[in-house]
């Protein structure tokens, strides 16, 4: 963010830091960070009415441009941010934690959700005194990714964050089975 009272000067000294930016960002290439998407705004802001008499402050200018990094190897994340943080054009914000094969980790959460479909539906069952007999229907409920994140303010050089030991993913499952007597 590169915020002036003018138009003009905003924007020339943010197209430096954005050069700066882009200089650093290449050279995370060593570590396997990528740019996933970035995207640029100019904002202006108009302070509010003064009392008559008194002289009316400028607009406040602000050029943004927001960068969404992808990191491949936890291992050098604290480098990454430290480097980051140490050029001195970057805020970080946010950082999401994910993982490779998501669908890999979705389907392990299907099969658990299948299992403890079948532990509440056979309590049921043995309450009511009958028991499960064959699968009737299946259909899918929600399958998601919980996501884990951290919260960055004010990110200085040699950073450490602590990756979560776990994702959390999701999956709810509707399953219809046939009761049967006890036998």
């Amino acid at each position: 963010v590169t915020r002036a009272n003018r138009l003009e000067p905003a924007t020339k000294e943010h197209t430096e830091r954005a050069a700066k930016a882009a200089a650093v960002l290449r050279d995370l290439a060593k570590h396997n960070v990528s740019v996933e998407r970035s995207s640029f705004r100019l904002e202006q802001s108009r302070p509010p009415p003064r009392p008559a008499g008194q002289k009316q402050a400028p607009p406040e200018y602000r050029a943004i441009t927001t960068f969404s990094l992808k990191a491949n190897q936890l291992a050098v994340l604290n480098d990454v941010i430290s480097s980051i943080a140490a050029a001195g054009v970057f805020d970080v914000r946010t950082i999401r934690y994910g993982i490779k094969d998501e669908e890999r980790a979705i389907d392990d959460a299907r099969r658990a959700a299948v299992r403890n479909a079948r532990r509440q539906a056979e309590v049921y069952a043995d309450a009511a005194g009958v028991k499960l007999g064959e699968i009737l229907e299946i259909f899918d409920g929600v399958a998601q990714n919980l996501g884990s994140e951290a919260s960055l303010r004010a990110a200085t050089p040699n950073v450490q964050v602590s990756p979560p030991a776990t994702i959390p993913f999701r999956a709810g499952i509707n399953i219809k089975w046939r009761i049967v007597s006890r036998p």
